[in-house]
């Protein structure tokens, strides 16, 4: 029953960091492009890192009661982190964003795997049936937007930017594996802490390189993301602890229907019958997913 009730807790966690950082990802276009996008994810990490810090202080804790004992792991969860959001900014100026999105959405098949391989997690029936329409789902909502409709010859880089967003796929795949080998040891304070600080330090050389000054009115929408980004942290820590990462990738693609939210009532892009359908199939695997 506990780990019934854990698993339930993990899929709202999971939903909750989706429809944030569907809302952060969709930042630039949602705030008019004002700033590069280094130095968007480096005011969001960083404001995250001072507000972590303040509660440090709050809390009369010293920095060194939040050291991890798997500070290797921190170090390379945290580039693989940036890494695959470097490639995510650059595919899209190789290949169109839908298709670049549709390669991507591979990451929850792949942590799937990962998640058999090396954490011998083990699924029932009614699992693989959730995940399989979750992932279908997945396939018939970006083809109903039109992913790879146009073809590969008007795109010199057409076939490179798909193989980086299979890159990106692979490299969040491996973030949430060893988020979840972190979230066995580590406090979701201790692993925020790490990756904010790794993350703020990794970025502050592009950021400086490509920093634009804007009127501060202008850049407070964009110091929001800090907080914002902690809550999304820290509901993916959770349901890592919670749950195994064979419940956590297919669950993630509820991510393609809070973005079609996102376009309908921000952008007012109308999606597809077939984006509808697939929304509706995302939709009953999570649910057989969350009653098995």
């Amino acid at each position: 029953m506990r780990s019934r009730r854990g698993e339930l807790a993990a899929i709202f966690f999971i939903l909750s960091e989706s429809a944030i950082f569907t809302v952060i990802f969709a930042s630039e276009k949602l705030f008019g492009d004002e700033i590069p996008i280094f130095q968007l994810q480096f005011l969001r990490f960083f404001t995250g890192l001072l507000l972590l810090l303040a509660l440090v202080a709050y809390r009369r804790r010293r920095l060194l009661d939040y050291r991890s004992e798997l500070w290797r792991v921190q170090v390379l969860r945290s580039v693989l982190g940036v890494s695959a959001g470097a490639a995510a900014l650059q595919a899209p100026l190789w290949a169109p964003l839908l298709d670049v999105t549709a390669v991507q959405l591979l990451d929850g098949v792949i942590l799937l795997a990962l998640g058999l391989i090396f954490l011998h997690e083990r699924l029932v029936a009614l699992h693989w049936l959730g995940s399989a329409l979750l992932m279908s789902g997945a396939v018939m909502v970006v083809l109903g937007q039109g992913a790879f409709a146009g073809g590969s010859g008007a795109y010199s880089l057409y076939w490179a930017g798909l193989a980086l967003s299979a890159l990106v796929a692979l490299f969040f795949a491996l973030e949430a594996l060893l988020t979840r080998v972190l979230a066995q040891r580590d406090r979701p304070m201790v692993i925020m802490l790490h990756i904010n600080a790794i993350a703020s330090l990794l970025l502050l050389g592009p950021a400086i390189w490509l920093w634009t000054d804007i009127p501060f009115l202008e850049l407070l929408p964009y110091l929001l993301l800090g907080p914002m980004g902690l809550i999304g942290q820290f509901c993916y820590v959770r349901a890592c602890a919670l749950a195994p990462v064979s419940l956590i990738g297919p669950v993630e693609y509820s991510r393609l229907i809070f973005a079609g939210l996102l376009g309908l009532l921000v952008f007012q892009q109308m999606p597809s019958t077939l984006s509808l359908i697939g929304a509706g199939v995302l939709l009953t695997g999570g649910v057989i997913l969350a009653r098995r």
